[in-house]
């Protein structure tokens, strides 16, 4: 009997140790796959050309309008202007134009003096394909950041990208943001301190194959906009590198975890054969 027993145990061993590699390769492949990659699932179709998109215009400025134009092959069938709460701010006739192909279009002054101060959202819709062209009205010169950088997961060499922007009263596309004066500056942090990010002064900030040790570094822009006396400051996010640093806690939890059950029906095995043998 106690070498059944016996034999019965080591079985019962030999499964959960079966069923603990295999969890470590699920998880293993999970990790893999389901973190956030920055480079994944980009839209390939065209988008509004950047000099176009974020654009602002001031109550009682001498703007003559906004021109939103569309980079796309097709003609424009049709538009519509929501507001940030999805409410139709679509001009009626007379108050914009457009090219014959549609895909220019200028917003005239009226118009946009009419508008409330806000985000507002120009979709294009075309044959196959729908684009978004984003601008904003103030009611006074204002400044505010309307891009904040987002952390990321990614994979050991991928490329990584972060982003940041501001509106500026009168950021048209007849005056840029490098036109009107407007600078960036990218910082990360560690544990060694702040540091400038080496070349890293324009809205987006690329890392290319990033290694393991920059894992856990948070980074951050600094924006200054000519008038205001202290820079614009983003959010600050971090970066994870996938496999590196504190990125396995998951996995060792979940490992040691199946650790503590396997000892824990190993006791309750060896105590329920001591027990019979005892009953003898």
């Amino acid at each position: 009997m106690a070498l059944r027993n016996r034999s019965i145990y080591n079985r019962f061993g030999a499964c959960m140790l079966a069923a603990l590699v295999m969890l470590f390769s699920v998880c293993e492949s999970a990790c893999a796959f389901s973190f956030y990659h920055p480079m994944m699932n980009q839209s390939t179709e065209p988008t509004v050309l950047s000099r176009y998109q974020n654009q602002s215009f001031t109550h009682g400025s001498s703007q003559n309008g906004l021109i939103i134009k569309f980079s796309y092959v097709d003609n424009l069938i049709s538009f519509k202007v929501e507001d940030n709460s999805g409410t139709n701010c679509t001009p009626s006739s007379g108050e914009y134009s457009r090219n014959t192909a549609g895909t220019l279009i200028l917003l005239s002054q009226s118009y946009l003096e009419s508008l409330p101060r806000g985000k507002y959202i120009m979709t294009g819709y075309f044959p196959e394909a729908q684009l978004e062209a984003v601008f904003y009205v103030f009611e006074t010169p204002s400044a505010l950041i309307i891009e904040q950088p987002m952390t990321v997961y990614a994979n050991n060499g991928d490329n990584v990208i972060f982003r940041a922007d501001v509106a500026v009263s009168g950021k048209d596309a007849t005056n840029t943001a490098d036109e009107m004066g407007i600078t960036y500056q990218w910082y990360r942090a560690s544990r060694s301190g702040k540091k400038k990010v080496r070349g890293a002064v324009s809205r987006i900030l690329q890392l290319n194959d990033v290694p393991d040790e920059l894992t856990g570094y948070t980074y951050w822009c600094e924006i200054t906009v000519p008038g205001y006396s202290a820079p614009f400051v983003t959010q600050r996010v971090k970066l994870y590198i996938i496999g590196a640093g504190d990125s396995h806690y998951p996995l060792l939890y979940a490992v040691c975890a199946v650790l503590a059950l396997i000892i824990l029906f190993g006791a309750i095995l060896s105590g329920s054969r001591k027990r019979r043998s005892l009953s003898r």
